[in-house]
């Protein structure tokens, strides 16, 4: 009797102390607010916080950071916070362009780039907090993800001359100019195939794309287009279904390895986006699948084997006379060796630093080039005015071309001021929310429009939503930083009415002489960040847009697809995507 007493004694106290840690683990776990910052008041008291929100969002969108623009309006406040993940810090959420841009530019000692960021990229790329002495393809160091310290001020002295004017307008533009003509030869074709079927320009837009960055990067060509469109000029034919809003279907080469392993690379950052366990999950990826084991290593030895080349290269004649610069990997060759001299060392010939920037180009350049340019193609097919304009004003502006016959030159498109280009890429870029949100940690305990938040804390300053493509949320001036009332010029600019409607009118204004000239500060638009950090390559991307879209529209009218294939939805991945990017094609007339 006694013995049962006892066991049944002890079981009780077990359970007890179960139930108790149970009970001490799921308080741990539920979300801590922020004091004063607005949240959906239910979330508080949900393990998940609002996550089952957001799922329920994502489940009817297919987008995710359009729910934290939405949060924001429902709890009319343009700064709140969210819940998503248990014992983590709540998320601050910023819908306000104006303080945006005032602590991207302004206030930089108190922000900085956040870990989300390191959370995407690390496991291939780890930040510079967790060099784990592992294999090859997990220690190397990338500028997105890497905070604003000595290294990072390195990695971009290394990189500096890469957007020059000088090397973007001399050799990156005809880099652009010739994958651009060979992705118009790629739908010449598919035009012909498809005989006004609608297809899929989605992986065409990603191929030019990573043909552009590649050659402007490493000199040579992989021609990922080119093998496309050459493949299909062999066909005469292809199967098409009499409905008319079924796309056309094409037969295809395979990709070059090198592109292949590329994709699956940035792609894999979708891994931790998804995935609770972020990371971690990114990790076990990179080091136990098979196909991401295989396309780091091919990425880690093309990206050798291009620095040895400019290595090589450079040796031969010091002077450049006989062997010219005609990519980022020899300017970064010849900036290392001047880096070097000044500081009285050795130059680096196999510098992890110098790999993990070069190869950064690719992984992190091709996904937003391609989507940017979807949702412009979308926008051209939609507004057939615009369409028109922008056509009559290229040829405005090049009409020896016209007469000739031929599409401008590289040169031509790069230098001729083209205003109305100008102003349907920058509401593009806005309107569409390719990029909709740029994510800052504060370095200490400071405030956001009157409230409080901790050092530590990740901010996440939405591009899309109040402000951007709605009237802002009503903010008192006096709980506006300093520096933001200080400089508060441009954003008055911003209080369009239309800002729901696609204008690019509103980036034009006339000058004293009555010229119209192209206003980047005239609306709100942030898709590539703002100062220090803001995105390195915007101007090289400013660049493939500025020649693609030019030749695209000199050559071929854009076409929606029939009915219910065109529309507008979005799907968040690596950035902000259209769901499809189905389009016809027309010789422009």
């Amino acid at each position: 009797m006694d013995l049962n007493t006892s066991a049944l004694h002890n079981t009780a106290l077990v359970a007890g102390v179960l139930v108790t840690l149970g009970f001490l683990l799921y308080r741990a776990a539920l979300p801590k607010p922020i004091p004063g910052i607005p949240c959906a008041p239910y979330s508080i008291n949900r393990l998940f916080g609002d996550v089952p929100d957001a799922l329920k969002y994502h489940a009817k969108t297919s987008e995710t950071v359009a729910f934290l623009a939405s949060r924001c309006e429902e709890l009319k406040s343009p700064i709140v916070q969210v819940f998503v993940r248990p014992f983590s810090r709540p998320w601050v959420v910023l819908a306000d362009s104006r303080e945006s841009q005032d602590i991207m530019v302004r206030r930089t000692r108190e922000f900085d780039r956040s870990n989300f960021h390191s959370d995407l990229l690390g496991a291939v790329v780890p930040n510079p907090f967790q060099v784990t002495g592992a294999e090859d393809e997990l220690t190397l160091i990338k500028e997105v993800v890497m905070r604003t310290n000595d290294q990072w001020r390195h990695n971009r002295r290394l990189v500096n001359d890469a957007m020059s004017p000088r090397f973007l307008s001399n050799i990156a533009s005809q880099q652009v100019y010739n994958q651009a003509l060979n992705l118009v030869e790629l739908w010449r074709q598919k035009m012909r195939l498809s005989k006004d079927h609608a297809f899929n320009l989605r992986a065409d837009l990603q191929l030019c794309t990573a043909d552009s960055i590649w050659a402007t990067t490493y000199g040579d060509d992989i021609a990922a287009c080119k093998m496309q469109s050459d493949y299909l000029r062999s066909i005469d034919s292809i199967k098409l279904l009499e409905d008319e809003e079924a796309l056309a279907q094409f037969p295809a080469k395979p990709n070059p390895d090198a592109y292949a392993a590329w994709k699956a690379i940035a792609e894999s950052g979708e891994i931790p986006m998804n995935s609770p366990l972020g990371r971690h999950h990114h990790w076990f990826a990179v080091t136990f699948f098979p196909y991401l084991r295989a396309a780091i290593s091919l990425k880690n030895n093309i990206v050798r084997d291009k620095v040895q080349r400019a290595w090589n290269k450079a040796k031969i004649d010091n002077s450049r006379e006989s062997n010219p610069i005609d990519s980022i990997v020899d300017l970064v060759v010849d900036r290392e060796v001047a880096l070097a001299k000044k500081e009285g060392r050795e130059s680096e010939h196999d510098s992890k630093f110098v790999y993990d920037e070069l190869a950064g180009f690719m992984i992190a350049g091709v996904d937003p080039s391609a989507t940017n340019m979807g949702w412009g193609l979308k926008y051209l097919a939609k507004h057939k005015d615009i369409q028109t304009r922008l056509r009559k004003d290229l040829r405005d502006a090049f009409p020896s071309a016209l007469q000739e016959g031929t599409p401008p030159s590289a040169s031509d498109i790069t230098k001729t001021r083209i205003p109305y280009l100008d102003a349907f890429i920058d509401e593009v870029l806005r309107h569409s929310g390719g990029q909709p949100t740029n994510v800052r940690v504060t370095t200490s305990d400071t405030e956001i429009l009157g409230y409080h938040v901790p050092k530590g804390t990740d901010v996440f300053l939405l591009t899309m939503g109040p402000s951007y493509k709605s009237p802002a949320l009503p903010v008192n001036e006096s709980i506006r930083s300093q520096s933001s009332r200080e400089f508060k010029k441009d954003s008055e600019k911003w209080a369009h009415e239309d800002l729901g409607s696609f204008n690019p009118d509103r980036w034009l204004v006339q000058n004293e002489q009555g010229e119209i000239e192209f206003d980047s500060r005239a609306a709100p638009m942030q898709a590539f960040g703002a100062g220090i950090r803001a995105c390195y390559g915007r101007k090289l991307a400013y660049l493939e847009m500025r020649i693609i879209y030019a030749l695209v529209v000199w050559n071929l009218e854009v076409l929606p697809p029939p009915g219910a294939l065109f529309d507008f939805k979005a799907v968040d991945k690596l950035s902000h995507q259209p769901q499809n990017v189905y389009m016809r094609f027309e010789v422009a007339k």
